[in-house]
């Protein structure tokens, strides 16, 4: 576990054995959210269709305060996303949904715990 400064080391030195496990599941939490959402990023990326290539460049992660959020934001993002009648010469609709069912969120949260 790494510290930042002298003072978190004081701060986590004073805190009682149940607030820091809570303190590190939150953090294993944080890490295991930003693993699973690039993660997911990369696999819709390989999924989205790449008519022009600028759908799958605007992919990115977003790191929030309860965790991490995969943002794809063309204009023509939720479009495609939802419209299965669109014809895709590669790539398939529901990109970012497909890319979340193949993670194993859990997985990636219990790996950051241990690390």
């Amino acid at each position: 576990m790494g510290f930042r400064s002298a003072a978190d080391r004081a701060d986590w030195n004073d805190m009682d054995p149940l607030s820091k496990v809570a303190a590190r599941l939150r953090r294993a939490g944080q890490r295991g959210a930003r693993e699973a959402a690039t993660r997911t990023l990369d696999r819709a990326r390989e999924l989205v269709p790449t008519a022009e290539g600028e759908l799958k460049a605007s992919g990115r992660v977003e790191i929030r305060p309860d965790g991490a959020a995969v943002i794809f934001d063309a204009p023509h993002a939720a479009v495609v996303h939802q419209s299965p009648d669109l014809y895709h010469d590669d790539g398939q609709w529901q990109y970012l949904s497909g890319a979340v069912d193949d993670q194993d969120f859990l997985t990636a949260i219990a790996a950051a715990w241990r690390a």
